[in-house]
């Protein structure tokens, strides 16, 4: 049977390629014959040489499609298996293609990110984002940098950020997924937990600020950091996460003062911690905490002086 460009009868034990299957089928002596017959435009009269180049050509063609259909079958199946895999699987191959991508670790280390916190944090990457879809643009399939939630030890959210992409440009990877608190399992570092960094907030102290990313970026300087995804999806039943906590630090963005919504929700969560009985401060900042580090060169030491600036709620 034909297979590819080469055939062969195990009755008795023919081979060759595409002609010389058509030839005897087809009872013709060429192989001009056979692409006149399949429908080609051949003029029988050429020279064997230019014979020879026509089938030279030819090949390159069928080459050239058969590798086209190859890579096709590749990422067909690779979409497959991505989409049957487990989500701790998924979240294992997108920190595997991150490390391999030099387009993404430039991404995360622009964002202020360096190397052993997207190991610490499994950051990853996906060429094609698998969960984005714009109806205007269905062909467009951006890449995207992922997030993983993680709440003791156990996987609970992926989170994409599309690339290129300036508004809606975040997707949960199960639609639906509940808001969740992110970095909660470093609330209470051990020495062994810190590693490569050091504390710079004393051990009991959490600052809570909006957003993964400014929680890695303070984390990755020393501050015990949760961050949550909004102000507006704080949860009561969350305080469960901070029991033990001596001190609580909400540091928010320089836009929350000048938006009341905001400035509820967050007053909202304050009370919260006050009605747990947790001493709870509220510091706002000239800038986005992580900015003020990735944007413009702030130290741990002065970063603490602003801390100590925050206005104790009662």
């Amino acid at each position: 049977m034909p297979s590819g460009d080469r055939w062969k009868c195990f009755g008795c034990d023919r081979k060759g390629d595409l002609f010389d299957f058509l030839k005897p089928l087809l009872n013709l002596t060429s192989d001009r014959e056979v692409l006149a017959v399949l429908g080609y435009s051949i003029d029988l009269n050429v020279s064997p040489e230019e014979w020879e180049q026509k089938k030279r050509e030819l090949k390159q063609e069928q080459t050239l499609r058969q590798l086209a259909r190859h890579k096709a079958l590749r990422e067909n199946q690779e979409m497959a298996r991505l989409k049957t895999a487990t989500l701790t699987e998924l979240v294992d191959t997108y920190h595997e293609q991150a490390l391999a991508s030099s387009y993404a670790l430039d991404y995360w280390k622009n964002e202020g990110l360096i190397q052993p916190t997207v190991k610490l944090h499994r950051l990853g990457f996906v060429s094609k984002c698998p969960v984005y879809f714009n109806q205007d643009k269905p062909d467009f399939k951006p890449a995207s940098f992922v997030v993983p939630t993680y709440q003791n030890k156990q996987l609970v959210a992926i989170k994409h950020r599309i690339d290129g992409v300036k508004s809606d440009k975040y997707r949960m990877h199960v639609k639906g997924s509940a808001a969740q608190l992110f970095n909660v399992d470093r609330m209470f570092p051990s020495d062994e937990d810190l590693g490569w960094h050091f504390l710079h907030t004393e051990r009991g102290t959490v600052i809570v600020v909006e957003g993964e990313k400014k929680a890695m970026v303070l984390d990755q300087w020393g501050f015990v950091t949760v961050g949550i995804p909004g102000l507006n999806t704080w949860q009561t039943n969350w305080l469960e996460f901070f029991n033990g906590c001596s001190k609580i630090i909400i540091v928010t963005d320089p836009d929350v003062e000048f938006d009341v919504k905001k400035r509820d929700h967050r007053d909202r969560m304050a009370q919260d911690f006050v009605g747990a009985n947790i001493p709870v401060y509220v510091a706002n900042m000239s800038q986005k905490p992580d900015d003020y580090f990735v944007r413009y060169g702030g130290t741990p030491e002065a970063f603490q002086n602003l801390l100590r600036w925050g206005r104790k709620v009662r």
